[in-house]
């Protein structure tokens, strides 16, 4: 298995089962046909994933292993809407403070 981490905070982005290196440099996982700039991730060949790890809510390195990410908010349930949940709570308060008339 294939784990794509962002440089900066080793956040895992992609978790695959076959990866290769395009033209460009750049490591594309062939499971979701998504590609990475070299530049901002790590690529790392792991024997196995644990079934509870998911992108964003871990991170990885070599030295480490897998561990919680340390930034994760775990999102809001109710928001269905695929935005983020800062602009899905500001658009709750805001029609809840047109609706009654004032702030939320």
């Amino acid at each position: 298995m294939y784990i794509i981490c962002l440089k900066d905070n080793e956040m895992i982005l992609a978790i695959g089962n076959d990866a290769i290196t395009l033209p460009n440099g750049y490591p594309m996982l062939k499971d979701s046909n998504t590609s990475f700039p070299t530049e901002m991730v790590d690529v790392y060949e792991v024997e196995s994933v644990p079934s509870e790890v998911i992108p964003e809510k871990y991170c990885y390195t070599a030295e480490q292993g897998f561990y919680l990410n340390p930034d994760y908010v775990e999102p809001d349930p109710t928001n269905t809407y695929g935005i983020p949940d800062e602009t899905y709570h500001a658009i709750i308060d805001d029609y809840t403070a047109e609706l009654f008339g004032g702030e939320a």
